[in-house]
């Protein structure tokens, strides 16, 4: 639904920690998506003409991004899929969107955030198991990771102690 109605999206939760190498379970699906503001409304209309259930009639304010909440009833499984869209208003969730890599997640093609977007996602998260993942995502590829930018961002993030904990 959303690629076809052209709206720039990137996993973020879980299901994005794969391709980079770490397996975990998670009940729900994360991701950003960039719709400005002024068409929020449309954007949730389409949602519900799709099936989703909206959890929340308008986003919701957090400190430093709105998030939709959303449920996706799973005919096949009888199961509710819980969706959040976390809006893109930052400049660091809208480099997120600019950054991201196309992968296959079970036979489909999928934009997922770069490595180093999701640790320092991860690391703003500051849940013990975002934190275990951020590690996690850095042992893995150590080797591929632009430290410089993510140096440069956890600055910006103000989270350069818990990116240099990471990264040892």
């Amino acid at each position: 639904m959303l690629q076809s109605r052209g709206v720039d999206f990137a996993l973020i939760g879980g299901l994005a920690l794969q391709p980079w190498g770490r397996i975990r379970s998670t009940l729900d699906v994360d991701m950003v998506v960039f719709i400005p503001e002024a068409n929020q409304p449309d954007f949730q209309d389409a949602l519900v003409a799709a099936g989703f259930r909206l959890r929340t009639a308008a986003p919701v304010r957090l400190e430093h991004v709105s998030l939709l909440q959303s449920v996706l009833p799973h005919a096949a499984s009888g199961l509710d899929i819980r969706v959040d869209f976390i809006f893109a208003s930052s400049p660091f969730h809208r480099r997120i969107l600019e950054r991201k890599v196309t992968v296959a997640i079970n036979d489909h093609a999928f934009p997922v955030a770069s490595c180093e977007d999701l640790i320092l996602l991860k690391l703003l998260g500051g849940r013990p198991i975002d934190r275990v993942d951020a590690s996690e995502l850095c042992q893995l590829n150590a080797a591929d990771l632009d430290v410089a930018y993510l140096r440069e961002q956890a600055v910006a993030l103000g989270i350069s102690q818990e990116l240099a904990e990471c990264l040892n």
